[in-house]
């Protein structure tokens, strides 16, 4: 095609594709629509350097008949991958221990509005154990979650998973990616010590922690009577490392000939955390609560750190957590708002 300029102007310009291809001829109408617009540009002053548009379509919005994308609607891709996106970004947490409550405030405070956490329990209230004995500290946790956005349902399982969601006992379907399960461990049943057992399964230990002659358990087989209280103690790490050691303790003396020792260790505490300076913890049964319980566990935390080089670093890690929540405040998450524990019951 060859688009003329008007004959006052003395320039003749050819134009081409990006590609550098002509245009095709177009039809008498087509040509002379092209011919009043190139006399109307060419009428201002410099119009001779200017390139001639080639005429649109009237089907068509861009030039030369090409399609233009539709951009007042999302395409399906782009709507596929929002919605892959709000599900990269939901967790679950199953388990309304201890543990799990921790792990639950540790992803949403870490998180922010970027996930949306939920917390699974089979039972009617998160911390059942504290709750016996510190109920108001079980009642700040409970704040604490839902401060950070964490919804609590309760009385429901995780009957099992999927690649790209979680199905409950009662029939809930929840679009997530990420399944972080603190449900414990179930005991091992060695065969023959089935008379040893507690109702849960667990082998029941003598003082020493021995079961019978030549069989010791510790941790969360055992089930371990505490030695002032006279109740199985908590299935927790601390008390399963220091169980552990008095195992292994009694083991050396009953090689060596020497007479075991009872298992004497009382016990410290408990404690979790909802964010810097934000932790419930107990003392010896006394109850704190803000910056002080935060302390208390982050000292617990060091003191069992396999070494010092551990230790350091983690002090380091909270130093720069503080500094950067000092400069980037972490809002709860937009679809999930900070309001009561949302409880969920089975029929």
């Amino acid at each position: 095609m060859r688009c003329r300029t008007p004959t006052s102007s003395s320039a003749v310009r050819r134009p081409s594709t990006p590609s550098g291809a002509p245009f095709a001829t177009p039809s008498p109408a087509s040509r002379a629509s092209a011919s009043s617009t190139t006399t109307s540009s060419s009428s201002a002053p410099g119009a001779a350097s200017r390139r001639p548009r080639c005429p649109a379509s009237p089907s068509t919005a861009s030039p030369c008949g090409l399609p233009e994308t539709s951009r007042s609607s999302p395409s399906a891709s782009a709507r596929r991958r929002s919605t892959e996106g709000r599900r990269r970004h939901t967790v679950l947490v199953a388990g309304g221990g201890m543990a799990g409550v921790e792990m639950a405030a540790a992803v949403a405070d870490l998180g922010g509005s970027r996930v949306r956490v939920e917390l699974v329990h089979s039972g009617a209230a998160i911390l059942p154990e504290l709750r016996e004995t510190q109920p108001r500290l079980a009642a700040r946790a409970e704040d604490e979650l839902a401060r950070l956005g964490v919804r609590v349902r309760l009385g429901v399982r995780l009957a099992s998973v999927t690649e790209h969601a979680a199905h409950l006992s009662d029939g809930t379907h929840l679009p997530v990616s990420t399944v972080i399960a603190t449900i414990g461990q179930r005991a091992v049943q060695v065969p023959g010590l089935d008379a040893l057992r507690d109702p849960r399964g667990r082998l029941v230990t003598r003082s020493d922690l021995s079961v019978i002659e030549g069989v010791w358990a510790a941790g969360d087989s055992a089930c371990v009577v505490h030695p002032t209280r006279g109740e199985p103690v908590p299935a927790n790490a601390l008390w399963a490392i220091k169980a552990g050691e008095h195992v292994g303790a009694n083991l050396a003396r009953t090689i060596r000939g020497r007479a075991t020792r009872p298992f004497a260790y009382r016990g410290l505490g408990q404690a979790a955390s909802f964010g810097l300076g934000r932790s419930i913890s107990e003392l010896y049964g006394i109850p704190f609560t803000g910056w002080v319980a935060w302390v208390l566990r982050l000292t617990f935390f060091l003191r069992f750190m396999p070494s010092r080089r551990k230790a350091a670093q983690v002090v380091g890690d909270f130093a720069r957590r503080a500094a950067y929540s000092r400069r980037a405040h972490v809002s709860a998450p937009v679809d999930a708002p900070a309001a009561a524990v949302a409880t969920a019951r089975t029929a």
